[in-house]
């Protein structure tokens, strides 16, 4: 979901047809850093939304001893890798959004091909899904999923997908004229 979110700044605006005039009122440069810085804060409040509305339906809805265990310290040290793994999303999905810069193929980009390759993929052919970057989010964020790298490992392959996404969106608008 972050990814979308991260992606969704830049997808609407293109999607509405102002983001030619926000380019050419501030300059690529800062439409760029504030998009980006923009996509980071999106993905902590897209995080901290999820736990908040998840702690709500699982405090009415688990049993007692069930709840204890699920809130137990233990699973509170995931939430750094949690809380990671949801900003580089939307940084990811910012990158995207760049790229590609229509609404509906973004999308599907974002929300579609994750579920419907990427999670697939983890069950069960995880030496490939490891490598992609669902794969390389789950891995920062420690998802029981088998094969899988390890936080540090998963970060640097993720890092790799931001920074490579994010070269060829700054070459993309290099090359176009706003």
């Amino acid at each position: 979901m972050a990814t979308f979110a991260g992606s969704y700044l830049v997808t609407r605006e293109a999607y509405y047809g102002t983001l030619r005039r926000t380019v050419v009122m501030s300059g690529l440069k800062q439409v760029l850093i504030a998009k980006y810085l923009a996509a980071a804060i999106i993905g902590l409040a897209t995080v901290i939304t999820g736990i908040v509305l998840w702690g709500v339906s699982i405090a009415f809805s688990l049993p007692p001893g069930v709840l204890d265990e699920l809130l137990g310290a233990e699973s509170w040290t995931r939430m750094p890798g949690v809380v990671l793994a949801s900003t580089m999303s939307s940084l990811w999905g910012c990158s995207l959004g760049w790229i590609i810069r229509h609404y509906y193929a973004t999308t599907i980009l974002t929300l579609l091909i994750p579920l419907a390759l990427e999670v697939p993929l983890m069950a069960s052919s995880p030496e490939i899904a490891r490598w992609l970057p669902s794969g390389a989010l789950a891995g920062i964020a420690s998802l029981p999923f088998e094969g899988l790298l390890g936080p540090l490992p998963a970060f640097l392959v993720s890092l790799g997908w931001i920074l490579g996404a994010g070269f060829v969106a700054v070459r993309l608008l290099r090359r176009k004229e706003f």
